[in-house]
């Protein structure tokens, strides 16, 4: 503890002063005089700055700078030291093969590691039997053991509201344009292109021949056989070979009875 000032005892100091300055005990009759704090003391001694430039007189001047360092010297300070000598190859593996087994399911195989030096060494593998248990093998209480717990709901998902395309050509190699409108607002577009015109392709072989159809019934004009028919029946109409020629000088409606022993009615202009 150090006391700053001077202090005057009229009677005598009953306790202890402990570390730190704290003073203990009795303190009858003692009195205390406060000392000049170190700038007081400048003050009196002739500084005539405030508190704030004598504390600033107190920081000493910039020291010179010193000369730079010496950079050591190759060949005069130190040399190079002599390259080390190579090492010794290493060994590796030149091999791994199967010395004995088969690989079979239950069984221990030992295979032989062969070094480049020409040592070996030897492991073993265990090869695990197949298992015998299948899932539709077990009890429905061991399946219900196995369930996972229920998932959470999904987000529903987004629909198609319309697909349409927004461009297109029939062209060899043009670009189509597709567009794809989801039900949130979203639109996806794609591109499909059209491939180059192929070459025609061989003439296929002759189909067979179709079967006879079946004999129809002789025709008739206006109720007469059109084979037999002749000018008493007011029609000039002759064969020549399997061709029906018929000359006229009028225009008439004429009934036509089909197979099917309906009849149509047309008007025909005879020449």
């Amino acid at each position: 503890m150090s006391l700053t000032g001077s202090a005057s005892m009229t009677n005598e100091l009953q306790g202890s002063v402990e570390s730190g300055g704290e003073v203990r005990g009795k303190l009858a009759g003692l009195r205390f005089i406060q000392g000049l704090s170190a700038y007081e003391v400048a003050v009196v001694e002739g500084f005539s700055g405030t508190e704030a430039e004598w504390l600033a007189s107190l920081k000493g001047k910039d020291g010179v700078v010193g000369a730079d360092g010496y950079t050591p010297q190759k060949g005069v300070d130190y040399v190079d030291g002599v390259d080390g000598k190579d090492g010794v190859d290493g060994t590796s593996i030149q091999s791994i093969e199967r010395t004995s087994g088969n690989g079979a399911p239950g069984t221990t195989d030992t295979y032989t590691v062969t070094l480049t030096d020409g040592s070996t060494t030897a492991f073993q593998v265990y090869n695990g039997a197949d298992g015998t248990m299948r899932f539709e093998d077990l009890t429905d209480a061991q399946k219900e053991s196995l369930r996972g717990p229920v998932g959470l709901p999904g987000n529903d998902g987004v629909g198609i509201r319309s697909i349409e395309q927004v461009s297109s050509s029939s062209a060899s190699g043009a670009r189509n344009t597709i567009r794809v409108r989801m039900e949130d607002g979203r639109s996806y577009d794609f591109t499909v292109w059209n491939g180059a015109k192929g070459e025609d392709g061989q003439r296929g072989a002759q189909g067979l021949p179709g079967k006879d159809g079946y004999d129809g019934d002789d025709a008739t004009i206006n109720g007469v056989n059109a084979l037999t028919i002749s000018a008493g029946d007011g029609i000039d109409a002759t064969m020549s070979g399997s061709t029906l020629i018929i000359k006229a000088k009028t225009v008439e409606e004429w009934t036509f009875t089909l197979e099917d022993d309906s009849t149509v009615t047309k008007k025909v202009v005879l020449v």
